[in-house]
């Protein structure tokens, strides 16, 4: 569909594969979904989903590929700059997509190492390192 975040339940319902955004920096746990799924071990697919929704989140909190740029930068890959009339992430963006890749376990990302690892406030905070998505998935699974 183009949007991560059904990815889990389109494959659910036969999907045989995934137009990704957040592959850019998770390819290899998308992978993982998709075969857990396909291979009848459904709770695993849904912990690996659970553990993407802050990636999920954080990489559309403005235009895709803006935030992707941003993302890929900060992992030392040569991303290169946005397109006109798009604009390269802000400081504050690229802070908040560092906080959120970290809650999403994103390799390279340590949530220990972020200014807003503490400061979300529509979410209870979780110790650092620990994500809220984590108790949000083990609840869905029940």
């Amino acid at each position: 569909s183009g949007d991560d975040i059904l990815n889990l339940p389109l494959l659910s319902v036969g999907a045989a594969g995934m137009i990704s955004v957040v592959g850019h920096v998770v390819g290899d746990r998308l992978k993982a979904m998709a075969e857990a799924l396909w291979a009848g071990r459904t709770q695993e697919a849904i912990d690996i989903n659970a553990s993407l929704l802050p990636v999920y989140s954080g990489m559309f909190r403005t235009q895709g590929v803006i935030l992707t740029k941003a993302a890929l930068t900060m992992q030392g890959l040569p991303a290169g700059p946005v397109r006109l009339p798009l604009v390269d992430a802000t400081e504050a963006q690229r802070d908040m997509l560092r906080a959120d890749l970290a809650l999403g376990s994103v390799r390279g990302f340590s949530a220990c190492a972020t200014r807003t690892c503490l400061r979300r406030p529509r979410w209870p905070r979780a110790p650092c390192g620990s994500s809220p998505w984590a108790a949000w998935g083990r609840s869905a699974a029940t």
